[in-house]
């Protein structure tokens, strides 16, 4: 499997990925003022960006202020935009891993990684489900969808670390005793 793995590991990759990447999210900041038209200018900050997770109180203001057509259009960005996401950031952090970590520790950071990954598809499945079904009830689902934000947030900051201390080893410290 590493010698597979190995063909798609290069700097090229990287480069590409990390191009997505800046893509993508400039496509997430045309989403989000598309979010803020729909709540007609009131704020309409996107759950899963949100690094320290919400409440049942503010997922049931956000799913309020959007109307209809604004969960409508949250919903189908969560499964385009926000699916396409973690498999392109994640693809990224496992190559910068491969790159420059050996075994083991690449293929522990490679875990963290999809951890991170697997959490945020299960947040956006589960933030454009509750879009796409909301009443003014509770949604009991909306703490998984949290757990999985918190989740997310936390692998993701442990892998991007984990890839700032190993291109320090690598690279820095090789600098270093030049």
């Amino acid at each position: 499997m590493q010698a597979y793995l190995n063909k798609f590991v290069s700097i090229r990759s990287v480069f590409g990925l990390a191009m997505l990447v800046v893509l993508l999210t400039a496509a997430f900041q045309w989403r989000n003022s598309e979010m803020t038209r729909f709540a007609a200018g009131r704020d309409a900050a996107p759950l899963d960006g949100s690094f320290d997770g919400y409440s049942m109180d503010e997922a049931q203001a956000l799913f309020d202020t959007l109307g209809s057509d604004g969960r409508t259009f949250y919903a189908l960005s969560e499964l385009s935009l926000d699916v396409l996401f973690p498999l392109v950031y994640g693809a990224w952090l496992v190559i910068g891993m491969w790159l420059v970590w050996g075994a083991p520790w690449r293929f522990i950071f490679a875990g963290v990684v999809v951890i991170a990954c697997a959490a945020d598809l299960v947040e956006n499945g589960l933030i454009a489900y509750m879009a796409l079904t909301y009443s003014d009830e509770s949604q009991p689902m909306m703490y998984v969808a949290n757990l999985a934000t918190l989740t997310k947030w936390s692998f993701l900051a442990l892998a991007v670390a984990g890839l700032v201390l190993g291109l320090i080893l690598k690279y820095a410290l090789r600098w270093c005793n030049r």
